[in-house]
């Protein structure tokens, strides 16, 4: 089994120069894989191990036991962010995580797109200011409200509809 917990960047870039994970990375590299995707594979299963190793403490207090990963502060434009968070979130599916979403100039606008399509809980990092946390929460409640007009169109009663977006 995978022998390490880590799912922030930093901490995991500190595994990395460990060496623990060099074997790994050099069958990766032997397999003709881009330096992006070994990256991207590695950080999601260390992600992947922290929240199932914390599912029980999850299970029993929800807010608690979650872990989380990060999308690329290097991604400025809007749809590849979108893709980068859908992408984390559904490789997180079903172990209580948060999908880490910098905020940089279009991260409320991907705020609200993430959390419209339903499957992201964020967690917004870059935050610095009054207004970074405004624009972030604006993002959050249009995405929110998006979520809740998606669910009423496809039949769910109001009191399903909450129920979903608690």
């Amino acid at each position: 089994g995978y022998k390490y917990l880590f799912s922030n960047r930093t901490i995991f870039r500190q595994l990395l120069e460990t060496g623990a994970l060099d074997r790994r990375m050099r069958s990766f590299k032997a397999e003709g894989r881009a330096p992006e995707e070994i990256y991207r594979i590695l950080y999601n299963e260390a992600a992947t191990e922290a929240a199932r190793l914390f599912r029980a403490v999850h299970a029993q207090w929800p807010w608690e036991g979650r872990v989380s990963q990060e999308a690329s502060a290097l991604l400025t434009e809007l749809e590849p962010l979108v893709r980068d968070v859908q992408r984390i979130a559904g490789a997180m599916t079903g172990v209580g995580a948060f999908t880490k979403i910098p905020n940089l100039d279009i991260g409320p606008q991907a705020v609200r797109r993430a959390v419209a399509g339903g499957q992201v809980h964020p967690n917004v990092t870059l935050v610095f200011s009054d207004a970074h946390y405004l624009d972030t929460v604006e993002g959050y409640l249009w995405g929110l409200r998006d979520l809740a007009d998606g669910l009423k169109a496809q039949g769910l009663s109001g009191e399903e509809t909450r129920s979903r977006l608690s």
